[in-house]
C-alpha cells in the first residue's frame, strides 16, 4: 500500500514537472512539407539540399549527384 502511494504521488511530480503551458507553441512557424518525388537514389549519390523558411533553414528533398550511377 505504501508503494502504491508513493507511485501516485511520483506520477503527479512527474506531471508537473513535464507538462508544458498550451500557449508555448503558438506563434512558432515550423518547417514547410516539402513532397519529394518517389524515386531511388542510391546512398553515395544522395546529397541533402535545405532552404530557407522564414529565418529557419529546413530540410529539402534529396538531390542525386550521380549520372548513370557514377559520381559527377
Amino acid at each position: 500500500m505504501r508503494n502504491l502511494i508513493l507511485i501516485a504521488i511520483i506520477m503527479l511530480a512527474a506531471r508537473q514537472v513535464f507538462t508544458l503551458p498550451s500557449n508555448l507553441g503558438r506563434g512558432i512557424q515550423h518547417c514547410p512539407h516539402i513532397r519529394c518525388a518517389a524515386v531511388f537514389i542510391p546512398p553515395q549519390c544522395r546529397r541533402p539540399t535545405y532552404l530557407k523558411y522564414q529565418g529557419r533553414t529546413c530540410r529539402g528533398c534529396d538531390k542525386n549527384v550521380c549520372q548513370n550511377g557514377y559520381p559527377i
